[in-house]
Protein backbone atom coordinates (compact mmCIF):
# COMPACT_ATOMS: atom_id res chain seq x y z
CA UNK A 1 0.00 0.00 0.00
CA UNK A 2 3.08 2.31 1.03
CA UNK A 3 4.78 1.89 -3.04
CA UNK A 4 1.40 2.28 -4.26
CA UNK A 5 0.65 6.01 -2.02
CA UNK A 6 4.96 7.05 -2.76
CA UNK A 7 4.64 6.02 -6.97
CA UNK A 8 1.49 8.23 -7.20
CA UNK A 9 2.71 11.04 -5.12
CA UNK A 10 5.67 10.73 -7.38
CA UNK A 11 3.53 10.98 -10.47
CA UNK A 12 2.05 13.97 -8.80
CA UNK A 13 4.94 15.84 -7.85
CA UNK A 14 6.20 14.94 -11.81
CA UNK A 15 2.97 16.49 -13.25
CA UNK A 16 3.62 19.49 -11.54
CA UNK A 17 7.28 19.94 -12.43
CA UNK A 18 6.66 19.94 -16.11
CA UNK A 19 8.30 21.61 -18.42
CA UNK A 20 5.53 23.82 -19.44
CA UNK A 21 5.61 24.82 -15.52
CA UNK A 22 9.69 25.67 -15.62
CA UNK A 23 8.94 28.15 -18.62
CA UNK A 24 6.28 29.91 -17.18
CA UNK A 25 6.99 33.87 -15.74
CA UNK A 26 7.76 33.58 -11.70
CA UNK A 27 5.07 35.58 -9.75
CA UNK A 28 6.11 39.45 -9.28
CA UNK A 29 8.80 39.05 -11.98
CA UNK A 30 7.48 42.26 -13.83
CA UNK A 31 6.74 40.05 -17.09
CA UNK A 32 3.53 40.67 -18.45
CA UNK A 33 1.95 37.12 -19.53
CA UNK A 34 -2.25 38.37 -20.48
CA UNK A 35 -2.41 42.41 -21.65
CA UNK A 36 -5.64 43.76 -21.61
CA UNK A 37 -9.32 42.86 -20.90
CA UNK A 38 -10.20 39.51 -20.70
CA UNK A 39 -13.85 38.60 -21.42
CA UNK A 40 -14.56 37.27 -17.60
CA UNK A 41 -13.39 41.04 -16.94
CA UNK A 42 -16.10 42.36 -18.62
CA UNK A 43 -18.39 40.12 -17.64
CA UNK A 44 -18.07 40.79 -13.91
CA UNK A 45 -18.23 44.61 -14.74
CA UNK A 46 -21.68 43.95 -16.16
CA UNK A 47 -23.17 41.78 -13.89
CA UNK A 48 -22.03 44.90 -11.01
CA UNK A 49 -23.72 47.45 -13.21
CA UNK A 50 -26.90 44.89 -13.38
CA UNK A 51 -26.57 44.97 -9.79
CA UNK A 52 -26.18 48.18 -8.88
CA UNK A 53 -29.04 49.29 -11.12
CA UNK A 54 -31.48 46.47 -9.88
CA UNK A 55 -30.42 47.89 -6.28
CA UNK A 56 -31.58 51.73 -7.39
CA UNK A 57 -34.42 50.16 -9.06
CA UNK A 58 -35.98 48.32 -5.97
CA UNK A 59 -34.86 51.33 -3.61
CA UNK A 60 -36.63 53.94 -5.65
CA UNK A 61 -39.89 51.71 -5.94
CA UNK A 62 -39.75 50.92 -2.69
CA UNK A 63 -39.85 54.94 -1.46
CA UNK A 64 -42.41 55.58 -4.36
CA UNK A 65 -44.76 53.25 -2.82
CA UNK A 66 -43.73 54.95 0.70
CA UNK A 67 -44.64 57.92 -0.12
CA UNK A 68 -48.01 57.23 -1.68
CA UNK A 69 -49.12 54.98 1.62
CA UNK A 70 -48.26 57.32 4.32
CA UNK A 71 -48.70 61.07 4.87
CA UNK A 72 -45.45 61.37 6.53
CA UNK A 73 -44.24 62.28 10.04
CA UNK A 74 -45.56 65.79 10.47
CA UNK A 75 -48.82 65.10 9.18
CA UNK A 76 -52.19 64.70 11.72
CA UNK A 77 -53.87 61.56 11.59
CA UNK A 78 -56.64 63.74 11.54
CA UNK A 79 -57.78 65.67 7.90
CA UNK A 80 -59.63 68.76 8.71
CA UNK A 81 -63.74 68.47 6.76
CA UNK A 82 -64.46 71.62 4.96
Amino acid sequence: MNAIIRTASATALMALVSPDTLYAAAPHSGQVIHDGFELSDLALFACAVLGVWFARRSMRARAAAKRQTSPGPFVSSEVEKP
